[in-house]
């Protein structure tokens, strides 16, 4: 039976002490990587959520105004979007199936407790949604109100407009500045 001296075996710990330094490298930088796919990819997922809810939203106002000939007549945003006559969530409610839609999940949780995430442009009340020859914005995130806050999408909101469209932007509409 061969035996190993302290001199043949210090070639040896020291390779397998390097192995295992280069093996652990690899485990957390692909680690690291995973934890990035999977953020950007949940980051993803609700951005296409929340566009998603503005297009159904549209539909929504679309069928609304054919009923009525007009867009209804909310706050900007309502002291309490679930129950007041003013709120958008009211005004639709058999448009819509679902609280959920009113929200986007990127919002943070705080504004998603109150039941809407978005604000309407009152410049629509009783108006039509093709009034105007330009697209002009119905809805955007309630990010838009605070340069505190920053915009969900990538530092970009959605802001639905008047023609169907869920454009993305750095800036909020301008007649929230």
């Amino acid at each position: 039976m061969r035996t190993w001296n302290s001199t043949q075996r210090q070639p040896f710990v020291s390779f397998l002490a390097h192995s295992l330094m280069r093996l652990a490298v690899v485990l957390l930088t692909a680690g690291a990587i995973g934890v990035v796919v999977y953020t950007i990819s949940l980051e993803q997922i609700e951005a296409n959520q929340c566009e998603n809810r503005l297009h159904r939203l549209y539909s929504a106002l679309e069928q609304y105004e054919i009923d009525r000939g007009m867009l209804p007549h909310v706050a900007f945003f309502p002291d309490d979007p679930k129950q007041d006559s003013d709120s958008l969530p009211t005004a639709l409610a058999a448009y819509v199936a679902g609280p959920e839609i009113y929200i986007c999940p990127a919002t943070p949780k705080l504004f998603q407790d109150t039941g809407l995430t978005y604000v309407w442009n009152v410049e629509l009340n009783g108006k039509k949604l093709r009034d105007s020859k330009e697209p002009v914005w119905i809805l955007t995130e309630i990010n838009a109100l605070s340069d505190q806050v920053p915009a969900p999408h990538w530092r970009r909101y959605h802001i639905l407009y008047t023609d169907g469209s869920v454009r993305h932007s750095r800036t909020p509409p301008k007649s929230l500045n």
